[in-house]
């Protein structure tokens, strides 16, 4: 059985109780983080895209679909980012909407938990290769979360859960599921969500 991987799901629909009162003013999708290494500060939701894309190599890239799971209150303001027009920034607003061509902005009208969320995505997925002997998987990257690891291979996170999905698909007969975790100490537990 031959695994593909092209859909992303990004539930961002929360309401950021724990980031109150800055969740108030801007989706926590939408903060700025500071990426270390290009020495740039952008939002959350642009570095997963960015970071996902890295996963793949040149030719994947374009097959790779976002579906994003948002508040309806708070889609004007990912939509406008990905697709306004702004005079001085005409090349970032040329790559942001080069990057939005690959995204889906779906609404959740009530938030009833992250597999709602996930189950909403669904019905956006798209399908590249359609015959029985391909299993097509996706992968949920949390968006309040950064996700940065290499491994002794200096693979990005979402390419090790994707080749090992693809091992484990390809290997067997039977569909499986990969979930990527990370060790943290224990009086580090407080730190995570």
């Amino acid at each position: 059985m031959k695994a593909s991987v092209h859909n992303i799901v990004i539930p961002i629909a929360g309401l950021a109780t724990r980031m109150y009162p800055s969740s108030k003013v801007v989706p926590k999708a939408m903060m700025p983080i500071y990426d270390y290494y290009t020495n740039t500060c952008a939002p959350l939701l642009l570095f997963l895209v960015q970071q996902t894309l890295l996963s793949f190599d040149e030719h994947e890239q374009p097959l790779i679909h976002f579906i994003v799971i948002v508040n309806p209150s708070h889609k004007q303001i990912y939509e406008e980012f990905f697709f306004a027009e702004t005079l001085h920034a005409a090349s970032h607003c040329a790559e942001l909407q080069q990057l939005g061509k690959q995204i889906t902005f779906v609404e959740q009208e009530q938030q009833l938990g992250l597999g709602h969320a996930i189950l909403m995505s669904k019905p956006f997925f798209k399908t590249y290769q359609n015959n029985a002997d391909t299993t097509e998987g996706f992968v949920v990257l949390l968006g309040d979360h950064v996700f940065v690891s290499y491994d002794s291979h200096n693979r990005e996170c979402v390419r090790q859960v994707v080749d090992a999905f693809k091992f484990f698909n390809d290997t067997n007969q039977k569909s499986a599921a990969v979930l990527g975790l990370t060790l943290c100490k224990e009086e580090d537990l407080h730190l995570y969500g």
